[in-house]
């Protein structure tokens, strides 16, 4: 009976998958006798099978359509357990007892296994595991080896078949399944066959884990694989030496955390090892053979290392070398897989003549469209339908315009199978792929054909819905995604989109449009937090033109800049609704100049001082400043995208002797997007201080500066030296610290651009002359038990080592709360630096300040030099006077400090109310070494490196 249901669940799965599009809700309403936790867990586990096979359309098709079904269907994670008022342990341990006892009488059969579990489903949830401890600790205790051996053996069983069992909910199974081999671990011999045995299992469920990170849950697999492989030697046990291996390797594929590269050389290399024992010539073992193999093309690759040609071929080889055993008569599957991914390496392929390579991957691809038919894989035929497109976009051989028009048919095929409702991911990837194509196309008719209009008018008109469409389901998908990693990476992979929407728009003459798709793909995350944050909570829908021209006085002019993959857009609004728009193609010039400002900051910062000056006049080239700047405004606004986040856009030269701030002398502000200063609160009040000074007790002249600064506010809490340590800022003045009107933060900081949330600024106990212990590189696993030292400490510079728990990192910032904070200083190095691999989003400490709640930032863009910081910060505090804002009392110190002599210096500091005696003659003493006339600080160096963030 049970076996007739299955074969019944299998059917209508494949009846879903094949019928044509729009008839899904009538075959579910003549089969919905079949539609109960049985069928949702059928589809979960077809799933799997076909997101291992690489069919992702399948695999989505069917979690999307158990979720929406679960709404109806009691799925929820406990099972029934919610609505079980009976529920106690005496049922779970008599249960637990009784399945237990089948084991054992039935020798582990799952004839007898399956009928009990199918009949108490409703007990398999998350207590069952709480349960299973404390009944196995209550059959364990006080028993001999030899009794323990035989129930822990029973615990193993039950624990596999759990997870094996294709009913239930799959999530609650499997960390059954975990709590069962984690209780055998627990009590079997370290070192054992046996021990080892179990290692592998308890990995094999972690790598499958539903619950929990998944990057953590790889991280557990691996350790268990590894700890399976002190004992499974390939001398004692070749052939689970060589599974392991081949598990091992597929883990360290998929893994998220640590170095891609590196992961994929585990991979490579435990793959390789499996090989030494899975040969081709032994008769068991042909099949693994060629799978392995397989698996060895891919990871070669993808190989990040190494010659990227010498890669390709390597992979052709294990493709052509699995071939031998795949066969399209004995496998046509397994043949039809490995034939699409020789067509994926020709495509990519270095060597050889291009246009061959292409011609060569699609006939690849055809053969494998010989198994691969729209009828019996759906599936697979539509991804090879999208790797044709590809190559025929590519394709150099035949007429360029037929090339085009057959990529965007095979497209729109793919598009047949690939629909919202069954494959809501694939279809906006297709979307995006059809829009490109679309774009080859107007490229091609404006390169070939510029009067031919008949083409021009609809293919644009064809790509701007293909786009627009791709981006509405593309949101869609976005809000049913949490966690703003996810959300991130989300809007990460459709950069994409926005760029080609952005280029169609400008074709089109829509100017606007393009402006607000342009400003929907920057910093949405940030923006949607601070919207939510508001004293009334509120989605963030996207902002208008007629919102963004609200940001505007009769005085101020509006710059964004938006940059593609061909060209650097620069929006310029001005007052009331006035749109420029100027189209740069030098991006490629722009990368070069980041690549070369890059490298000589990191090689000697010393050098790279000298160079900054001519890197900021060839980005004023880059850009074109002098062409796109308004000439009415006084007052700026700069809203960069990507790398230009970099670099101080206020001192880029105009002239000899001019810069961008002095044009606009009420004051030049940034911002990551229009509608992050749509979304900021205004904080009026200003009489509230905490300041952190000093706290590694070697930068003399932020003494001097939190001293200045202090005595301007009616409540200040000073943190000197050793007190501004981390626990005391996050827990005795941490109140202190989230209703301050200001945070000035006056240390050292450094910037992380591998993993910006662990950004830093060094607080009391943060700097080490070196670790603990020999030194830690990352990725290594343990040291004296702490899983995360290779984290903790840091190589910072000098020779010196920053420890991380000691400091205040961006992650710990997001975390903070600020109640009606005005201005966060973060008088330190390097703390208005980005991360630029992430075009759309805009991470990094200032981002922290702004989602903890404050109104603006002023931070650094590079490591700044102690005095003249403090002299900067001490009259940027002194101009910042009622009514005066933070832009303004920026640009007005920035203007005064470049210009300034010597002499105006050292009046400065003699009359000033900041310095006490003391102070006045340690400042004087030391600019006492300039001549007169000479502008110690007009570099732009010292001058340059504070940007005014937000409001």
């Amino acid at each position: 009976m049970e076996e007739t249901r299955a074969e019944a669940y299998l059917q209508l799965i494949h009846t879903l998958l094949n019928c044509p599009n729009g008839d899904e809700p009538q075959i579910l309403q003549d089969n919905s006798e079949l539609l109960d936790r049985g069928f949702l867990e059928t589809c979960e586990s077809v799933a799997a099978k076909l997101a291992a096979q690489r069919g992702e359309n399948g695999a989505n098709f069917l979690r999307n359509l158990a979720s929406h079904l679960g709404q109806f269907i009691d799925m929820n994670d406990d099972g029934d357990s919610n609505n079980s008022q009976g529920e106690n342990f005496q049922e779970y341990a008599n249960f637990i007892l009784e399945l237990l006892q089948a084991e054992e009488a039935s020798n582990s059969d799952i004839k007898v296994i399956y009928p009990m579990l199918d009949q108490r489903q409703h007990l398999l949830n998350s207590r069952f595991a709480e349960f299973l401890q404390q009944v196995s600790q209550r059959l364990l205790d006080g028993e001999n080896a030899e009794t323990i051996s035989s129930i822990v053996a029973l615990i193993e069983d039950l624990s596999i078949h759990i997870n094996q069992f294709p009913r239930g909910n799959r999530a609650n199974n499997l960390e059954i399944a975990i709590t069962g081999y984690q209780i055998v671990l627990n009590n079997r011999e370290p070192g054992s066959e046996k021990y080892a045995q179990t290692q592998n299992n308890l990995a094999a469920a972690y790598s499958k884990r539903i619950k929990g990170s998944r990057a953590e849950n790889l991280e557990g697999a691996i350790f268990c694989y590894q700890e399976a492989l002190q004992v499974r030697t390939r001398e004692a046990f070749p052939q689970d030496w060589a599974t392991t291996q081949n598990n091992l390797a597929a883990a360290y594929y998929s893994r998220i955390k640590e170095d891609k590269a590196d992961n994929i050389e585990k991979a490579i290399a435990s793959f390789t090892a499996a090989l030494e024992i899975r040969t081709r010539n032994r008769d068991d073992f042909p099949k693994r053979w060629a799978e392995t193999q397989n698996n060895l093309g891919e990871a070669y690759r993808h190989r990040i290392r190494g010659k990227r040609e010498e890669n390709i071929e390597r992979a052709i080889a294990f493709y052509k070398a699995a071939l031998e055993v795949y066969t399209s008569d004995n496998f046509p599957k397994r043949w039809a897989e490995t034939q699409n991914n020789l067509g994926e390496a020709y495509r990519e392929r270095i060597r050889g003549e291009k246009a061959d390579n292409i011609e060569r991957a699609i006939s690849f691809y055809n053969a494998a469209l010989e198994v691969f038919t729209r009828e019996a894989f759906p599936e697979y035929w539509a991804t090879t339908q999208n790797n044709l497109a590809i190559a025929y976009c590519q394709r150099i051989r035949g007429e360029k315009a037929d090339n085009i028009e057959q990529a965007i048919a095979f497209y729109n095929l793919v598009l047949q199978i690939s629909t919202r409702e069954h494959f809501p991911l694939e279809n906006v990837e297709t979307l995006n792929n059809l829009g490109l194509a679309y774009l080859k196309k107007l490229d091609y008719i404006n390169r070939e054909k510029p009067e031919d209009t008949n083409q021009k008018a609809p293919t644009l008109q064809s790509a701007y819905d293909t786009f627009k469409n791709a981006i509405i389901r593309a949101s869609k998908l976005r809000e049913l995604e949490s966690g703003d990693e996810t959300k991130q990476k989300h809007d990460l992979e459709w950069d994409k989109l926005y760029m080609g929407m952005v280029q169609v728009c400008l074709d089109r003459q829509s100017n606007q449009e393009a402006l607000l798709y342009a400003e929907a793909n920057k910093a949405r995350n940030l923006a949607e937090v601070i919207a939510q944050k508001q004293e009334t909570p509120e989605v963030l829908k996207p902002i208008t033109f007629t919102e963004i021209t609200q940001l505007l006085t009769p005085d101020t002019a509006l710059i964004e800049w938006y940059i593609t993959d061909k060209e650097i857009i620069t929006f310029v609004l001005t007052y009331p609704d006035v749109l420029t728009v100027h189209r740069n193609p030098q991006c490629d010039e722009l990368i070069n100049l980041v690549n070369d400002y890059r490298a000589d900051y990191k090689q000697s910062k010393t050098h790279w001082q000298t160079k900054l000056s001519d890197y900021l006049q060839r980005l004023a080239e880059i850009l074109q400043i002098t062409t796109i700047l308004p000439t009415e405004s006084t007052r700026l606004i700069l809203i960069p995208h990507w790398l230009l986040h970099l670099f101080p856009l206020h001192a880029l030269p105009l002239t000899d002797d001019e810069f961008l701030l002095d044009r606009f002398t009420q004051g030049i502000q940034y911002s990551p997007s229009c509608q992050l200063l749509q979304q900021i609160t205004i904080h009026p009040n200003f009489d509230q201080l905490l300041a952190l000074q000093n706290p590694t007790s070697d930068l003399p002249y932020t003494d001097l500066e939190v001293a200045s600064i202090a005595p301007k506010f009616a409540i200040s809490q000073i943190l000197p030296g050793s007190q501004a340590s981390k626990t005391n800022l996050l827990e005795q003045y941490l109140e202190q610290l989230e209703n301050a009107h200001c945070a000035h933060f006056s240390c050292h900081g450094s910037f992380n651009a591998d993993e910006p949330l662990k950004s830093f600024l060094i607080l009391s106990g943060g700097i080490i002359e070196e670790p603990p212990q020999p030194p830690l590189l990352r990725g290594e696993q343990e040291v004296n038990g702490d899983l995360r030292a290779s984290d903790r400490y840091v190589e910072w510079r000098e020779g010196k080592t920053a420890d991380i728990d000691k400091c205040l990192t961006l992650a710990e910032i997001f975390g903070l709360r600020f109640k009606q904070c005005r201005l966060v200083v973060l008088s330190a190095c390097e703390t208005a630096l980005i991360d630029t691999q992430n075009r759309s989003d805009y991470i990094g400490l200032p981002t922290g300040f702004l989602y903890a709640g404050a109104m603006g930032t002023l931070a650094s863009l590079w490591a700044v030099n102690d005095l003249s910081t403090a002299l900067m910060m001490v009259k940027f505090y002194e101009v910042l006077q009622p009514g005066v804002s933070i832009g303004q009392a920026l640009h007005d110190t920035q203007r005064w400090f470049k210009s300034a002599t010597t002499s105006d210096l050292l009046e400065w500091v003699e009359g000033s109310e900041s310095f006490d005696g003391e102070q006045k003659e340690d400042v004087t003493e030391y600019l006492g070494r300039y001549p007169l006339t000479v502008k110690p600080y007009g570099k732009v160096y010292h001058w340059g490196a504070f940007c005014a963030i937000g409001l």
